[in-house]
Protein backbone atom coordinates (compact mmCIF):
# COMPACT_ATOMS: atom_id res chain seq x y z
CA UNK A 1 0.00 0.00 0.00
CA UNK A 2 1.25 3.46 -0.91
CA UNK A 3 0.06 6.60 0.90
CA UNK A 4 1.30 9.79 2.60
CA UNK A 5 0.76 8.24 6.04
CA UNK A 6 -0.54 5.22 7.89
CA UNK A 7 -1.63 4.81 11.48
CA UNK A 8 0.97 3.04 13.57
CA UNK A 9 -1.37 0.24 14.63
CA UNK A 10 -2.47 -0.30 11.03
CA UNK A 11 1.15 -0.38 9.81
CA UNK A 12 2.12 -2.85 12.52
CA UNK A 13 -0.81 -5.12 11.70
CA UNK A 14 -0.08 -4.85 7.97
CA UNK A 15 3.54 -5.95 8.45
CA UNK A 16 2.35 -8.84 10.66
CA UNK A 17 0.37 -9.98 7.62
CA UNK A 18 3.20 -9.42 5.12
CA UNK A 19 1.79 -6.19 3.68
CA UNK A 20 4.09 -3.27 2.89
CA UNK A 21 3.01 0.24 3.88
CA UNK A 22 5.15 2.60 1.77
CA UNK A 23 5.04 6.26 2.79
CA UNK A 24 5.44 8.95 0.11
CA UNK A 25 4.65 12.67 0.14
CA UNK A 26 1.13 13.95 -0.55
CA UNK A 27 2.23 15.25 -3.95
CA UNK A 28 3.92 11.98 -4.90
CA UNK A 29 0.87 9.93 -3.88
CA UNK A 30 -1.36 12.20 -5.98
CA UNK A 31 1.02 11.97 -8.93
CA UNK A 32 1.18 8.16 -8.77
CA UNK A 33 -2.61 7.93 -8.54
CA UNK A 34 -3.13 10.35 -11.45
CA UNK A 35 -0.61 8.46 -13.59
CA UNK A 36 -2.33 5.14 -12.92
CA UNK A 37 -5.77 6.62 -13.58
CA UNK A 38 -4.59 7.92 -16.97
CA UNK A 39 -2.81 4.66 -17.83
CA UNK A 40 -4.23 1.79 -15.73
CA UNK A 41 -2.17 -0.82 -17.58
CA UNK A 42 1.07 0.93 -16.64
CA UNK A 43 3.18 -1.33 -14.42
CA UNK A 44 4.02 -0.13 -10.93
CA UNK A 45 7.09 -1.70 -9.33
CA UNK A 46 7.89 -1.52 -5.63
CA UNK A 47 11.41 -2.44 -4.51
CA UNK A 48 11.50 -2.84 -0.75
CA UNK A 49 15.25 -3.46 -0.63
CA UNK A 50 15.97 -0.16 -2.43
CA UNK A 51 12.89 1.59 -0.98
CA UNK A 52 11.77 2.79 -4.41
CA UNK A 53 8.56 2.83 -6.43
CA UNK A 54 8.78 2.97 -10.22
CA UNK A 55 5.67 4.20 -12.01
CA UNK A 56 6.10 5.00 -15.69
CA UNK A 57 9.29 6.95 -16.16
CA UNK A 58 9.34 8.25 -12.57
CA UNK A 59 11.04 6.78 -9.54
CA UNK A 60 9.86 7.68 -6.05
CA UNK A 61 11.61 6.97 -2.77
CA UNK A 62 9.49 5.83 0.15
CA UNK A 63 10.04 5.44 3.86
CA UNK A 64 9.28 2.54 6.15
CA UNK A 65 10.31 1.79 9.70
CA UNK A 66 13.69 -0.04 9.50
CA UNK A 67 12.59 -2.90 11.75
CA UNK A 68 9.43 -3.43 9.73
CA UNK A 69 11.48 -3.33 6.53
CA UNK A 70 13.82 -6.00 7.89
CA UNK A 71 10.89 -8.15 8.97
CA UNK A 72 9.30 -8.00 5.52
CA UNK A 73 12.57 -8.59 3.68
CA UNK A 74 13.27 -11.67 5.80
CA UNK A 75 9.71 -12.92 6.18
CA UNK A 76 10.05 -12.77 9.98
CA UNK A 77 7.29 -12.86 12.58
CA UNK A 78 7.77 -11.56 16.15
CA UNK A 79 9.57 -14.70 17.31
CA UNK A 80 11.93 -14.78 14.34
CA UNK A 81 12.77 -11.12 14.91
CA UNK A 82 13.65 -11.79 18.54
CA UNK A 83 15.69 -14.85 17.56
CA UNK A 84 17.70 -12.65 15.18
CA UNK A 85 19.06 -10.96 18.33
CA UNK A 86 20.00 -14.26 20.01
CA UNK A 87 23.76 -13.56 20.01
CA UNK A 88 23.29 -10.03 21.36
CA UNK A 89 20.96 -11.28 24.09
CA UNK A 90 23.41 -14.02 25.11
CA UNK A 91 26.31 -11.53 25.18
CA UNK A 92 24.29 -9.12 27.32
CA UNK A 93 23.31 -11.87 29.75
CA UNK A 94 26.91 -13.05 30.08
CA UNK A 95 28.23 -9.52 30.63
CA UNK A 96 25.42 -8.67 33.05
CA UNK A 97 25.99 -11.83 35.11
CA UNK A 98 29.72 -11.08 35.28
CA UNK A 99 29.15 -7.47 36.37
CA UNK A 100 26.33 -8.18 38.80
CA UNK A 101 27.17 -11.53 40.35
CA UNK A 102 25.11 -10.55 43.39
CA UNK A 103 21.97 -10.52 41.20
CA UNK A 104 22.42 -14.07 39.89
CA UNK A 105 20.73 -16.72 42.04
CA UNK A 106 23.11 -19.45 43.22
CA UNK A 107 22.82 -22.86 41.53
CA UNK A 108 20.72 -25.46 43.34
Amino acid sequence: MIAPSFGDIFSGNAVQNGLLTAIVSDDEAAEILATLQRTPELPLTVDLAQQTIVCGNRTYNFTIDPVRRTRLLNGWDDIALIESYRDRIAAFKEKDQAERRWAVPPPR
